[in-house]
């Protein structure tokens, strides 16, 4: 687990931001997932990047599941 860009994700439409914390992931051939969980103090989100091992993808996916279910009861 590790952030997604630094800090909040940027206004508009024209970038997705820095992808510095991807390239590794993406470099290395690992599936990585990005869930906005936190909101920063502008309002947008900030992303939480989950990384997973090569080929490992549904493991991955339910962690995120888990972690995004999970953060919304404790919201609830």
């Amino acid at each position: 687990m590790l952030p997604s860009a630094i800090g909040t994700a940027p206004q508009g439409l024209g970038s997705t931001g820095d992808p510095l914390f991807c390239s590794m992931a993406s470099l290395f051939g690992m599936p990585a997932i990005s869930l906005p969980l936190l909101v920063g103090e502008n309002g947008l989100p900030i992303g939480v990047q989950l990384v997973g091992r090569r080929f490992d993808d549904g493991r991955l996916l339910r962690a995120a599941n888990w972690l995004v279910t999970r953060l919304a009861a404790e919201q609830a």
